[in-house]
């Protein structure tokens, strides 16, 4: 195998940042039924703590660039293939991983549907990013 090519450090701030951004959203959205599950209050929560907000973004950042070497190693040609990647990610190997973590904790298929929808959903608008800037 060639050596791989650098790695796209431009589409990964911006694969991370839209990342992070949906997260914001997603929450935004899902926000209530996210506690609901976790059988929590906002009044539980630390609104003020930046600690989740500053993993949040370390997170989808090491997301970001590993997904944007492996859409070299695999030779991504398309946003669509780019795309099916994430999705693969996303589904085989973090909600597959996540699923079983869930399973023996005791936690609900519907909080496990709220933060591995988004990871899927995130993995698959990086593999866009990286898709349209390269």
């Amino acid at each position: 195998m060639p050596p791989l090519p650098p790695l796209p450090w431009t589409a990964i701030g911006v694969a991370a940042a839209v990342y992070f951004v949906l997260g914001g959203i997603w929450y935004g959205v899902f926000g209530k039924a996210w506690l609901a599950a976790l059988g929590k209050t906002k009044a539980d929560m630390n609104a003020r703590d930046p600690k989740p907000f500053f993993m949040a973004a370390v997170g989808a950042f090491v997301n970001a660039a590993a997904l944007g070497w492996l859409t070299q190693a695999t030779m991504c040609e398309t946003t669509a293939h780019a795309m099916a990647l994430g999705a693969l990610l996303g589904v085989g190997i973090i909600l597959a991983a996540s699923a079983k973590h869930y399973a023996f904790s005791g936690w609900s298929a519907r909080l496990l549907a709220i933060d591995v929808g988004l990871d899927v959903v995130g993995f698959i608008a990086m593999g866009l990013v990286f898709g349209l800037m390269k």
